[in-house]
């Protein structure tokens, strides 16, 4: 084959592969971006808990998370106590405390009139890694 045939060629299979591209919708992407995220964690080691609220957003929506703010966020311990968490960052709620890994622990907040509540957890410590090295073939060895 020529060159002038090879261009021809190339040039053909480019007009087909672009001619293919067809725009993707996703499904669902007309719903409502109203659904509140959670995302939370009671850090033991550090005594500190952070609840971060925001509000999903639609697929098609290249905007950050709009973050949910003015909320009233507690802990609630297995004994009765509570414990409030403060906003910082917009969002961002957090509490310092000496968590008791022998109770349960349970998340509510308020926003927008609405109450939330979680189901009572129970806190547990990580165990520590007491060693971690590479072995000639590339794998992790805990």
């Amino acid at each position: 084959m020529n060159r002038r045939g090879m261009a021809r060629m190339i040039l053909a299979a480019g007009l087909l592969v672009m001619s293919c591209l067809d725009p993707y919708t996703p499904p669902n992407s007309g719903l409502p971006a109203s659904f509140m995220v959670v995302d939370g964690l009671i850090d033991v080691t550090n005594d500190k808990a952070t609840v971060k609220l925001t509000r999903s957003v639609s697929l098609t929506d290249l905007k950050e998370y709009p973050a949910v703010t003015g909320a009233t966020v507690r802990l609630k311990d297995s004994n009765g106590a509570v414990l409030n968490l403060s906003e910082g960052d917009p969002g961002v709620y957090t509490v310092s405390h000496n968590f008791d890994l022998a109770l349960e622990y349970q998340l509510s907040f308020r926003n927008s009139g609405k109450d939330y509540e979680s189901d009572p957890i129970r806190l547990i410590s990580n165990t520590p890694i007491s060693k971690l090295d590479w072995s000639e073939i590339g794998r992790a060895h805990v």
